[in-house]
Formats: C-alpha cells, structure tokens, sequence
C-alpha cells in the first residue's frame, strides 16, 4: 500500500513542479489537489478519492495499532491509488503540453 502511495506522491511532486510549486508544496495533496481543481485539471470527485486515500495512508502511518488492513482494504487501495496516478500522469502531460508558463493551464 505505501509504495502505491509513493508512486502518487512522486507524480504529485512532478506536477507540482510543473505549476511552479515550491519543493516542500510540490508532492503535498493538500496544496497541489484544490489548485488543480480550481484549473479545471481535476474533478471534484477525483479530489475527494485523493483526500481519502491521503487519510487512509496517514492512518497506515500513524495509528497501524488501530487499524484492521484487510486483503480487499489492501487491493481497493493500491488500485485507487493506482487509477489516481494515471490521472496526475495525465495532467503532468497536458501541462507539459503547454510550453507557455503563463498559460491558462499553469
């Protein structure tokens, strides 16, 4: 589960960059989700599943005594992470796509 969720934080952190965030704000969902919704990269629904999947990954981290990983818990999550780095990956692209710095897209 969490080298599923290191792979997202390292697409996080290359769109990031691209939009011009700072190292320490590049990869954290929290900073760089609302700002691809707000440009229309990211749906709201996206958003949401990316929040939860950063909650469940923090309570992985901090509370392992508290939580129960069950085998469908460990699979939905290493796919939703999964669907959710190709996701970033396709936003990484489009931006990219955009030589421009100033565009509508960063």
């Amino acid at each position: 589960m969490l080298e599923a969720w290191l792979r997202v934080e390292k697409r996080a952190a290359e769109v990031g960059r691209i939009l011009g965030l700072t190292r320490a704000s590049a990869a954290n969902l929290r900073t760089l989700v609302p700002r691809l919704v707000d440009r229309g990269l990211m749906s709201k629904a996206t958003a949401l599943v990316a929040f939860d999947l950063q909650n469940l990954r923090n309570r992985l981290v901090h509370e392992l005594d508290d939580i129960r990983i069950s085998e469908a818990l460990a699979s939905d999550f290493v796919e939703s992470a999964d669907n959710l780095n190709e996701v970033l990956d396709g936003i990484a692209k489009k931006l990219k796509s955009f030589p421009d710095p100033d565009g509508d897209m960063r």
